[in-house]
């Protein structure tokens, strides 16, 4: 086998093995006040629907969805923003691949 350090380096430029995360926020529309941030693979909009879905269902489970509630009970939608997109690959993808 090649030397570790190229193999590694190798598999982290192949594109194929990457996913690309957002961290991202979740904030009032009014006061702008961020009162969540969390981490995606799926797009933005996506992942707001599914909040928003969430918090319909799980009844004062979490304090995310309790912020949510409130806000669409005063007729507004959370904002969610992008803070950063990282570029990740698990350590066992590097081995599935390279064994």
């Amino acid at each position: 086998m090649r030397n570790k350090s190229f193999v590694r380096q190798a598999f982290l430029n192949n594109k194929n093995f990457k996913t690309k995360h957002t961290i991202y926020s979740l904030s009032h529309p009014i006061t702008k006040n961020v009162f969540y941030v969390g981490i995606t693979e799926r797009e933005l909009n996506k992942r707001l629907y599914y909040h928003l879905a969430s918090s319909r269902l799980e009844a004062g489970s979490k304090n995310r969805h309790s912020f949510i509630r409130q806000i669409i009970s005063d007729g507004y939608v959370p904002i969610i923003e992008p803070i950063e997109d990282i570029i990740s690959c698990t350590y066992e993808d590097y081995l599935n691949v390279f064994q």
